[in-house]
């Protein structure tokens, strides 16, 4: 069965069109480039007039399909999404190719995504569409990969420094006198929506950047190195302040490493606290309590070297139980059985 599908500018998308069900074959659709040509609007962005031949299903990311094949959408948050500007003539127009017998699934990536939208799921009487497919995560073979077993590795990524949580990391960091800490920060520092730090807070982190030797900065790594640097270190901190999904978080899990993270949006789905990780409660961004929690997350890892090893094991389970390539898999195929 030819699937036709649209960007896959993610690496966890790359990795699921590479490897997709059994007698499925994904194929590139065309489809109206709206963002290379920087139409800014919501509604065209996310609805896909496209030229699809030769193709028996539609396989789309968060974006409505009026026309062609049948088609299975995949939703990360919000349906549809055609942003709070959007008009009843939209919201009809979505309702009316959601109901209809070509869409065969609305594959929410995570309870989450499907508990911010189930009010509009059952309003419309579309409950016996959902799904809930997660998203798919390499399991790389696990080694030993430790630089170094004498120091205690943490390590950041997100291009989203500061949404993601960094800043705060970087202050419970400074706060250890250990001299065998490391942390490696990954990220570009593109903040491309979420809270913004004040001018003292970017201020303060110059100048724990410039000071302290046991952090180093990569802005940009290849995927394979990511899982490298992921398998290298003892512990991944990504205690995120607004985000649908954190994958790094399950590339962590993936990679047998315990995580610390926040107690929202659909991080408990990928951590379980005390078993596979350690979930922190966050308030505003400014309200810097959560330091004191991601310090002592911290040092609970650093002198209990059994609950670090357990929590990792316990981790890499949980990613083969719900984040499999073959878990996806078989419920996507089972979609159109």
């Amino acid at each position: 069965m030819k699937v036709g599908r649209f960007t896959s500018t993610r690496p966890w998308q790359s990795y699921a069109f590479s490897n997709p069900p059994k007698n499925w074959k994904y194929v590139r659709a065309l489809d109206v480039p709206w963002a290379s040509l920087k139409v800014r609007s919501p509604f065209l962005r996310h609805t896909k007039y496209h030229c699809s031949f030769g193709v028996d299903l539609l396989h789309t990311y968060n974006s409505i399909v009026p026309y062609g094949p049948d088609w299975i959408i995949e939703v990360e948050d919000g349906i549809p999404r055609y942003g709070a500007g959007i008009t009843q003539k939209q919201l009809d127009f979505a309702v009316k190719h959601l109901s209809h017998k070509r869409c065969k699934a609305i594959s929410f990536t995570s309870e989450m995504a499907y508990n911010k939208n189930s009010d509009f799921i059952k309003s419309h009487g579309l409950e016996h569409k959902k799904r809930i497919i997660y998203r798919p995560v390499h399991l790389p073979t696990l080694e030993n990969n430790k630089i170094n077993t004498d120091l205690f590795n943490v390590i950041f990524i997100g291009n989203s420094f500061y949404r993601k949580g960094g800043y705060q990391l970087l202050k419970a960091f400074e706060r250890s006198a250990y001299k065998d800490w490391r942390l490696h920060i990954v990220s570009n520092f593109f903040e491309d929506w979420g809270p913004r730090p004040t001018e003292g807070q970017m201020k303060e982190f110059e100048k724990i950047k410039n000071s302290d030797s046991r952090i180093t900065f990569t802005q940009h790594m290849s995927h394979q190195d990511v899982f490298h640097a992921i398998s290298a270190s003892d512990v991944l901190v990504g205690v995120t302040f607004a985000d649908p999904w954190y994958n790094s978080v399950m590339e962590a899990a993936a990679c047998g490493v315990p995580v610390i993270a926040s107690n929202i949006s659909s991080i408990p789905e990928m951590v379980i606290d005390g078993e596979t990780g350690t979930l922190l409660s966050i308030g505003d961004f400014n309200d810097e309590t959560v330091i004191d929690d991601i310090y002592d997350s911290l040092c609970n890892y650093y002198t209990d070297t059994t609950l670090r090893i357990t929590h990792g094991k316990n981790a890499r389970q949980h990613a083969e139980n719900k984040f499999s390539i073959e878990a996806r898999n078989k419920a996507l195929a089972a979609i159109v059985d």
